[in-house]
């Protein structure tokens, strides 16, 4: 089994509030430390896109099962820098050649480094 040795804030989706001028402003939880095993790796000459809406995927992470619970619009600061997750993650767990490793594939889309306003 591969170690998950790097670090990951997730903040999980709240829902929409108001801000100081009555506007619509999506809104997160406090953010939970965990580890994720690597950053994937996207091999084709196009871009990674997700979705019907085809939203590009500016990186994955790989994690294990016991990443725990992971839904679009979670966010996620990796060395400062904040993506939000981009669709449900791909699901590798049920893997017919190693019945002793199953991961997750969570997409990722860049929104900005650092700062109050990113929930960091």
């Amino acid at each position: 089994m591969l170690d998950a040795k790097f670090d990951v804030l997730h903040l999980p989706y709240t829902g929409v509030d108001l801000d100081a001028y009555g506007n619509e402003v999506d809104t997160w939880g406090p953010g939970q430390a965990k580890k994720f095993i690597t950053f994937g790796q996207w091999n084709g000459s196009e871009p990674k896109v997700v979705g019907h809406e085809r939203v590009v995927v500016d990186t994955t992470i790989i994690t294990r099962p016991e990443f725990g619970r992971v839904l679009p619009k979670d966010r996620m600061v990796i060395d400062g820098i904040v993506y939000d997750v981009v669709g449900l993650p791909e699901d590798y767990t049920r893997n017919p050649k190693r019945h002793d490793f199953g991961c997750y594939e969570i997409n990722l889309r860049y929104v900005g480094s650092g700062g109050e306003e990113f929930g960091s």
